[in-house]
């Protein structure tokens, strides 16, 4: 679920024509350590390769956030 989220994202970032500003960077907040490690470690999805090399990002910065800590049952759950 976490690697389609930053797929879309990227698509959408490739794509986005409300304004006419051009992004140099991007911002992946993610509460998946192994997705945020896989990004770390160059491990992407060809989609991914594609929308940056047509896009003007070219730095993503990863942050690892908080997701459900605490909550009963959430580890099992994932």
């Amino acid at each position: 679920m976490e690697a389609m989220v930053v797929t879309k994202s990227l698509e959408w970032l490739q794509t986005y024509t409300f304004t006419k500003q051009n992004y140099a960077h991007a911002c992946i907040l993610s509460d998946s350590l192994s997705m945020i490690r896989k990004v770390e470690a160059g491990s992407v999805r060809r989609q991914w390769t594609e929308s940056l090399q047509a896009s003007t990002i070219c730095r993503i910065t990863r942050i690892l956030v908080p997701g459900h800590m605490y909550v009963f049952g959430n580890e099992r759950a994932d």
